[in-house]
């Protein structure tokens, strides 16, 4: 095994106040090709881009992040389905860059990026809000979000409502607006969801 097939990553974070948590991670990949020469898709994905950039004969992905979070605990994590309704809100923004290094053709790079806001309007009932984008540059184009078509730039608008039926189990149901650019034709994404979260 080369220095080029391994994979590096690093995370640091801490509270930076009494609710306040600050993440910084990135991750590099070793060259994404198989035993038998063929490509391999990452582990990890933005934007549900798997696939390596079109015409690569070898492929590493490099991201980095920062995270930044208001009322998520001391570890910067707490699940709603699971934890006490104790705080009347939590917030979250995020940015980051991604950049696939591709042999023998252009290399792909973008930035992407989230935020969002849960508030607790009862003990039972929660609203949610979450604004998240995806944008590649020089012309490069994916199937960013799960688009049948490969596109620029993605960007997701969601408004979710949750019902505390006990502490493990919560009814959510959601409302999603998806809008791509820079295609050959303008996907329609949109999509309401209705579900049953539960914890064992």
């Amino acid at each position: 095994m080369s220095a080029q097939d391994i994979t590096i990553g690093a995370k640091v974070g801490g509270l930076v106040s009494d609710r306040l948590y600050l993440a910084i991670s990135a991750i590099r990949t070793g060259n994404l090709v198989k035993k038998d020469g063929t490509l391999d898709k990452p582990d990890l994905n933005i934007a549900e881009v798997f696939d390596p950039p079109a015409g690569a004969m070898g492929w590493r992905r490099s991201i980095w992040e920062i995270d930044l979070r208001y009322n998520y605990g001391k570890e910067g994590i707490k699940s709603i389905v699971g934890s006490q309704p104790d705080v009347p809100w939590q917030a979250a923004v995020a940015f980051g860059r991604l950049v696939d290094d591709a042999d023998g053709a252009p290399d792909r790079k973008g930035s992407f990026g989230f935020a969002e806001v849960l508030l607790n309007l009862s003990p039972r009932t929660y609203l949610g809000l979450r604004y998240s984008q995806m944008n590649l540059e020089d012309g490069a184009t994916a199937k960013l979000g799960g688009s049948p078509v490969a596109v620029r730039e993605y960007r997701r608008y969601s408004l979710g409502v949750g019902y505390r039926l006990s502490h493990l189990t919560h009814l959510k149901t959601e409302y999603t607006i998806n809008d791509a650019k820079g295609g050959s034709s303008k996907p329609e994404l949109n999509q309401f969801a209705v579900g049953v979260a539960t914890k064992f």
